[in-house]
Order: C-alpha cells, then structure tokens, then sequence
C-alpha cells in the first residue's frame, strides 16, 4: 500500500521527513531526554533511509550522523544522553559504541571503534566545537571508498560450506564493509554455489 502523509500508516511527524530501516542500518541510537514534567523520554534512530544507500565508510557515516543531530538539537541540556549502537549482523545483541552527553563522551567495548584514531579525534574536534557552538562539516574527515570490489566478486571466491561463508562474511563487517553489500554478496553466493532443493 502506498503511503501518503495523511494515511495511518505514515509514522513520519510530517511530510516530507525521511524514513529509517533498523534492518539494514549500521547504527543505531537511542536519545534519552526530559521533558517539562521531568520524565526521561527514549527516542530510537536508525542510520539508513529506506530509500538510500549508506556509505561504505562507517566512521564517516558516524560522523556525519552525530552532525546532522547535533544540528537538530540534540546535544543540549535536557537531553541527557544519546547511546550510539552497531547492529549485529545476526540480529543477536547489538554492540555499544559510543555514549555522548551534552557536556562529555565515552567509548564503549568495541574495539573497532574505541581503538578507531580517526574517531578519536573527531570525537575530540566535535566536541572543541560544541563548546564554540559551531558544528560543521568541516570537522569531518573525508570519507574512503572501496576500491577492492573483488571482496565481493563471487568467481573470486571458494568456500566449502555455508561456514565458511559465514566467517569469511562476518570478517568482511569487522573491517567495516557495508552491510547491505555483505548480505547482497551472502545471498548471491549462496543462490549459485550452495541450491537448496
């Protein structure tokens, strides 16, 4: 059914908003704030429009989201944390990255992100400019493309078991490929070399 943004079905607060997907976002967050009357509201988000195709640079993708929030207001007093998530592949426990508050942050245990200089110092560059009021994207780092397409090129490739597929997969979202092209690859290859009667 088309969704238009009068319809029950439209969750969006207006017209015009974009839409997130959990299933196929890297991140997630979770946005703690108060309200007049003092309760703690959680609001959730998600990193991938339905419509869009995420970067394959994750930091980048980071950054750029910790901005865009930032410039939605975010990171003011009553909002008093934001728990940033990378979603599990097998959707079994999604890891801690990050907590930001509107005055400090702190890393989580993933040590793909905690031990990440890059993300260390925009986390501390973002936060000099926070103070100064002035987020922009010239924070940022520049994003790197992948130019090793054949991780994904499926003559490349020879696994005996759908095991060995598996780990040869997760290893490729450890060193921060993108997930949607992880599972487009994880089907393919299954499709042609591993039928199911």
């Amino acid at each position: 059914m088309q969704s238009t943004p009068n319809s029950k079905n439209d969750r969006r607060p207006f017209p015009g908003q974009a839409r997130f997907t959990r299933s196929d976002s890297t991140f997630r967050w979770k946005i703690y704030c108060t309200g007049h009357s003092g309760k703690v509201t959680v609001l959730d988000g998600y990193s991938k429009g339905t419509q869009h195709r995420e970067p394959d640079d994750k930091i980048y993708l980071l950054e750029g989201t910790m901005i865009r929030l930032w410039r939605s207001g975010y990171w003011k007093p009553d909002k008093i944390k934001i728990e940033w998530y990378e979603n599990d592949l097998l959707g079994i426990e999604d890891h801690l990255v990050l907590t930001t508050t509107p005055t400090s942050y702190h890393f989580g245990t993933s040590g793909k992100y905690c031990t990440n200089e890059r993300l260390i110092k925009f986390m501390a560059k973002f936060y000099e400019a926070h103070r100064r009021n002035e987020v922009s994207n010239a924070i940022r780092g520049k994003a790197w493309r992948q130019k090793d397409n054949s991780v994904f090129d499926l003559s490349a490739h020879r696994f005996k078991n759908n095991e060995e597929l598996v780990r040869y997969t997760l290893g490729l979202a450890v060193k921060g490929y993108a997930q949607g092209r992880i599972e487009h690859f994880y089907i393919q290859y299954t499709q042609k070399n591993f039928p199911t009667p």
